[in-house]
C-alpha cells in the first residue's frame, strides 16, 4: 500500500499532500497544506521496535490529530512543525 492510501485510510483529507523522506535520521513523513504543515520522524529504533507499518500508522495518525485540533500549525520561517516518533 502506497503512503498516500494509508494516509486516507487513516482520516487525512485528500487535500493535504503527504511525502516521505528516508533520511540518515530515520523515516519522515510530512504533510503539507498550502503554508500549514508538520512532520513526524520516524527513529531508525522505533521503526525496529514497532515495525515499519505500525509505525507509519502511528505517525499519519498523529498528523491526522494536528489535523483535527487547530489545523496544521504554520510554518515558521524555513521550518514545519517537528515531533518524533522514538522507542519510548
Amino acid at each position: 500500500m502506497n503512503l498516500k492510501e494509508m494516509a486516507q485510510r487513516e482520516g487525512l483529507p485528500a487535500a493535504v499532500q503527504v511525502e516521505r523522506e528516508d533520511t540518515p535520521a530515520g523515516i519522515l513523513i510530512r504533510a503539507v497544506e498550502g503554508e500549514r504543515g508538520a512532520e513526524i520522524l520516524i527513529t531508525p529504533s522505533a521503526c525496529k521496535m514497532y515495525g515499519e507499518g505500525p509505525s507509519l500508522n502511528a505517525a499519519l495518525s498523529r498528523l491526522r490529530s494536528l489535523l483535527e485540533g487547530d489545523g496544521l500549525p504554520a510554518r515558521e520561517g524555513q521550518h514545519w512543525h517537528h515531533e518524533e516518533l522514538a522507542d519510548f
